[in-house]
């Protein structure tokens, strides 16, 4: 039987769990972890989101998240899509980064 969805408190705080295959080395050097903690920071921060905590071992990590709907309710619709274009965009660059997007690109996310 399928999970139930999770709903989402304003303000709530979440503790997120990740493992490696096979409970597998994470993080081989400093390199991997750098690229782990930007990209996390990026993420966090494009969707609106706050880390509170993080702890890595050498096969696992916990990340402390709260979401915070207070940043995001100031959010205009534009600035909703041009991130969620960033997370699906409809077209890519050949290095496979998300292309520009165009207003007409923007105004079809920004559609009810």
């Amino acid at each position: 039987m399928p999970r139930p969805p999770r709903i989402q408190y304003p303000g709530a705080i979440y503790h997120l769990v990740t493992r490696g295959d096979g409970r597998r080395t994470l993080f081989h050097d400093a390199g991997h972890y750098e690229r782990f903690t930007q990209g996390l920071s990026d993420e966090v921060s494009r969707s609106g989101w706050m880390v509170l905590a993080f702890c890595w071992m050498v096969n696992h990590i916990h990340v402390i998240l709260r979401n915070r709907p207070d940043i995001v309710a100031g959010w205009p619709d534009e600035e909703v899509a041009r991130r969620w274009w960033q997370l699906f965009p409809l077209r890519k660059n050949k290095d496979k980064s998300p292309a520009v997007p165009t207003e007409s690109e923007l105004k079809l996310w920004m559609t009810p």
